[in-house]
């Protein structure tokens, strides 16, 4: 589950689902735990990328070892976007994509590496060797055990002067990409 404001704001697919917290704060839950289950929810006011950004939120990832994590995702494929379950994070499929993945469960198929990470994804790929030798992402970042039953910052900022996007993590752990994404996803 993740938190952000502006309960009338979100377009949600599959199995996700809203509670709206107070005025200015929801719930978003992407999937119940349950195998083989997907969900998304996109804002639905586009975010202009020729600017910079910065948005941060809370993910909550379990409180036991589990599959499989989550992505924030910046698309220019619309609002019923949704990729694949499982190791594909809800991510794998999304065209004209760019994402952050914070994944709990190694997939040896996407060169992930042993423990809970970050990684930069492209295009609706989640396999890392592909996205680094065709787009120059970092290596994924090893954040530890996320699934730890509690609840994580996350910080996403778009320097669009230096075509730079960049993640942090518990506000110590971070992950950056120097890139020019809107010759991916476009400026909005």
């Amino acid at each position: 589950m993740c938190y952000g404001e502006f309960a009338d704001s979100w377009e949600l697919h599959e199995s996700a689902t809203i509670e709206k917290i107070d005025d200015n704060t929801v719930k978003i839950i992407l999937t119940p735990n349950q195998t083989g289950k997907v969900g998304s929810a996109w804002f639905n006011t586009p975010v202009n990328l020729s600017k910079d950004f910065t948005i941060t939120f809370k993910v909550y990832l379990g409180d036991h070892d589990g599959a499989d994590g989550v992505c924030f995702v910046i698309q220019s494929q619309g609002l019923d976007a949704i990729g694949f379950h499982g190791g594909s994070l809800g991510y794998r499929g999304i065209s004209n994509s760019v994402a952050i993945e914070f994944d709990t469960y190694k997939n040896d198929e996407y060169e992930d590496p042993e423990n809970d990470h970050m990684a930069i994804d492209v295009m609706g790929s989640v396999d890392h060797t592909y996205n680094k030798d065709n787009y120059g992402t970092p290596d994924p970042k090893e954040l530890g055990d996320i699934e730890n039953g509690n609840e994580h910052t996350v910080t996403v900022t778009r320097d669009a002067t230096n075509k730079v996007l960049s993640a942090t993590f518990d506000n110590n752990r971070s992950i950056s990409w120097n890139y020019d994404i809107t010759q991916i996803v476009g400026e909005s």
